[in-house]
Order: structure tokens, then sequence, then C-alpha cells
């Protein structure tokens, strides 16, 4: 793939993020954000498996890996946000110590994760696409189990 093309690729997830973002908005001011954070761990579930399905059926073209990371990127637009109010909800008072812990957390967990595909790359798109699919079933588990249950921030403001 060329630098371009690549470089048209990234900008494809980058576009899903920013819709994601404007969809959130909307949805946490109509839905809350415990429902924000399901719909977009639903759509990320979704978006992950598809991409698995895709390079296991042995479609391997860009396609297969940009177009549901598109999607993929709308749904983190659409979790990211309420997952960090989330977050600093209960603490008020050491609202930025929670914000940097999440930060910190999530930065530890994608050095692992981008150490994890560097090490597992065997010429093949399968290690990338298993490990996004891994990711957002793991994710949408979260939101379905944890958010669902202890997410209420109005509970704690």
């Amino acid at each position: 793939m060329s630098a371009v093309a690549f470089g048209a690729s990234f900008a494809t997830m980058v576009a899903g993020y920013l819709i994601g973002t404007l969809v959130c908005h909307r949805l946490v001011a109509r839905r809350g954000l415990q429902q924000t954070v399901c719909v977009g761990a639903a759509l990320q579930a979704v978006a992950g498996l598809t991409m698995a399905a895709l390079v296991a059926s042995g479609v391997h073209v860009p396609a297969s890996i940009v177009a549901p990371m598109f999607f993929y990127g709308v749904a983190h637009g659409m979790i990211q946000p309420p997952a960090q109010a989330g977050a600093m909800a209960p603490f008020p008072h050491s609202a930025g110590a929670a914000t940097a812990l999440m930060g910190f957390v999530m930065m530890v967990t994608a050095a692992l994760v981008g150490f994890w595909i560097g090490a597992s790359y065997d010429g093949t798109m399968v290690p990338l696409a298993f490990t996004i699919c891994a990711a957002s079933l793991a994710s949408a588990l979260v939101a379905f189990t944890v958010v669902r249950r202890h997410g209420d921030v109005a509970a704690h403001g």
C-alpha cells in the first residue's frame, strides 16, 4: 500500500471517530451515558466480528480492514467520551487524577496491544483482525456488565 493510500485509510478511521463523537453528543443527551456506551460497544463488537469474519474467510484486501475500522472508530467516538466522564464522576475532588489514571491505563493497554500485534505479525491480516475482534468483544463485555451495573454517574453527582 502506498503512503498516500495508507494515509487515506488511516483518515477513514479518524473520520469515523469524529462522527462517533458527534453521535455521542446527541445520544448522551437523549439516552444517557450508560446506554450510549452500550450502543457504541455493540457497534464496536459488530465491527470487530465483521473484520475477523472477512479475514478468516479469505478476503485479504485493504477494505476488509479499513471498512470495519471506520465503524470501530465511530464506536470508539461513542464510548470514549462517556467513559472519561464516568471515570471522573465518582471522584469530583480528584477529577484530574482520575482522568490521568484512565489515560495512563489506556496508553499502557495500547502499548501492550501494539507490542502483541508486532510480535504476532505473520505477514497476514489475521493477527490484527483477531486482536481487534477480541478487543471489541472485551469492550462489549465490560459495557454490558460493569458499565450497565455501575456506570450511573448521576448517582455520584
